[in-house]
């Protein structure tokens, strides 16, 4: 039950208990506690990979399993691990998500900072109403951080792209 209600507050993931592979996760590691040089890592890797298929076979050779939301577009990538959860959205948008911890918000802000330097920030709520923070690059890509609260599962953190012009 637990994994389902996990899995379920992270992205509506369809029955898990008929998954055998899936099943045998650790509940821990359905959204696991990856610290933020993890999340950050592993948004390199993923999100910045380049087409939808490129992120797909990334995510396959990482081991990551694959539970599809029919209802809102999102696939949703799970390993038996620390590293956190990925989904993707279509071919436009990509996050990686974790439990919540200290000191991730600084983290994201350095990173980019660091690696999209010409990017500004802008009011994350326009983005919606969990939206932490955000910003936009020159190229018109969005990136930004949101948290979602204990309401079925531990606090969580979001950090996503959505690409102006996705390569397909």
């Amino acid at each position: 039950m637990a994994i389902g209600l996990a899995c379920a507050a992270l992205a509506g993931c369809e029955s898990t208990t008929r998954d055998p592979e899936f099943a045998s996760m650790a509940e821990t590691n359905i959204v696991p506690k990856s610290s933020p040089s993890n999340i950050i890592a592993t948004f390199k890797n993923i999100c910045l990979a380049g087409s939808l298929a490129e992120k797909q076979t990334r995510l396959r050779k990482a081991e990551y399993i694959e539970k599809r939301d029919l209802g809102r577009g999102v696939s949703t990538y799970v390993v038996d691990n620390s590293n956190p959860a990925v989904m993707l959205f279509g071919n436009s948008a990509c996050g990686v998500a974790a439990e919540a911890r200290t000191g991730q918000s600084n983290r994201y802000t350095d990173y980019v900072a660091e690696t999209f330097p010409m990017a500004r920030a802008f009011n994350p709520k326009t983005i919606g109403p969990r939206a932490e923070s955000a910003w936009i690059t020159p190229k018109g890509d969005v990136i930004w951080l949101e948290r979602h609260g204990p309401k079925v599962a531990p606090p969580r953190v979001i950090f996503a792209i959505r690409q102006a012009k996705a390569e397909t």
